[in-house]
């Protein structure tokens, strides 16, 4: 048996999904994803078959997998100049934890127009202080585009 359901992203449940994947990305309009994942994964049969899956299906998949455990922000940094690099257009997160969240922050900062020291802000963040302060963080820079946007505009 084979669902979709929303609450609140979107989640492909059942046997077999992961060869859905290649219709997941032309939903989203990705044609050009980064799979992330660490070494070990890297050379799986299910890595090497979902790979070979997506390009079957003309998704022009890319791999980053220099991905170690409890990654640092060199990681995130190296994928997501990659990512940039190779004008990718989304992200796919194949884990063990550390593939996860390296992907959530190479999609995170492959979009980010500030300097590289905020991924070292972020860390910091991340291991000394609460998901507040990260929000708070994020927020600062929306409220910080939004202000240049408007001085250009000005």
């Amino acid at each position: 048996m084979k669902s979709n359901w929303n609450y609140p992203t979107t989640m492909w449940v059942g046997k077999d999904r992961i060869k859905d994947l290649s219709i997941a990305c032309k939903t989203l309009n990705i044609n050009k994803p980064l799979l992330v994942t660490d070494s070990g994964l890297a050379t799986s049969k299910i890595v090497i078959n979902v790979l070979n899956n997506l390009k079957e299906n003309g998704i022009l998949v890319k791999l980053y997998s220099n991905v170690v455990g409890n990654p640092t922000g060199t990681n995130v940094t190296e994928g997501a100049d990659y990512y940039n690099k190779n004008n990718c257009d989304g992200v796919i997160a194949f884990g063990g934890g550390s593939g996860l969240d390296v992907g959530k922050a190479i999609a995170f900062m492959s979009g980010q127009t500030l300097p590289s020291g905020i991924l070292r802000i972020l860390e910091i963040i991340g291991q000394k202080q609460t998901l507040k302060k990260l929000l708070q963080l994020l927020l600062y820079q929306q409220l910080l585009e939004l202000d240049l946007k408007q001085d250009v505009h000005q």
